[in-house]
């Protein structure tokens, strides 16, 4: 995404953004985000996957505030987009970048017609949620740990969720959610 994209996603979130999915993050103070030489070092190597170049960047606009590092690992046709993000508790952020895990309840499985799952779980101990669209062969694993930190992978040309959500535990994610 660009800068642009992150901006206008977290407006737009931050208009449409009610009742239980804005009750969670706004239990906690917003605080600066951690700076991305911080969140660099957490992108995982993975054994068969081939890592692309990091990009990172630091959003701030009046409605929302992270910072993040990406970047693509590729495994034959198969691409995972692997973010590691601080939102440093802002709502706009934490709904622009996993609004399933906070929106929908834990437990929740849904699907979206025609070939689309939806499932709001625990991933080694923190939220996470699960979209596969079966049809077009993409999956998303998005994961919030600490209740600030964000570990999301978004896959093309993947089979299922299993090459995703095994990328994005890939990332320690307790080191993560102990950052500072």
């Amino acid at each position: 995404m660009t800068v642009r994209t992150h901006v206008a996603a977290c407006f737009a979130i931050s208009l449409i953004v009610t009742g239980a999915a804005a009750q969670e993050p706004a239990k906690d103070k917003v605080v600066p985000a951690v700076g991305v030489a911080v969140l660099e070092p957490l992108l995982p190597q993975a054994d068969g996957w081939t890592r692309g170049a990091v990009r990172s960047n630091k959003i701030s606009s009046d409605d929302c505030g992270y910072t993040y590092v990406d970047a693509v690992y590729a495994k034959g046709e198969s691409r995972v987009r692997l973010t590691v993000a601080d939102t440093g508790f802002d709502p706009g952020a934490l709904s622009a970048l996993v609004p399933s895990v906070i929106s929908l309840p834990e437990g929740y499985s849904g699907k979206i017609l025609p070939a689309t799952t939806v499932d709001r779980l625990v991933f080694q101990g923190f939220p996470a949620a699960a979209r596969v669209d079966g049809e077009k062969a993409e999956a998303d694993f998005e994961v919030l740990a600490g209740r600030r930190f964000v570990a999301k992978g978004e896959g093309t040309h993947v089979t299922g969720i299993d090459p995703v959500r095994d990328l994005v535990g890939k990332i320690d994610l307790k080191k993560l959610a102990g950052l500072q």
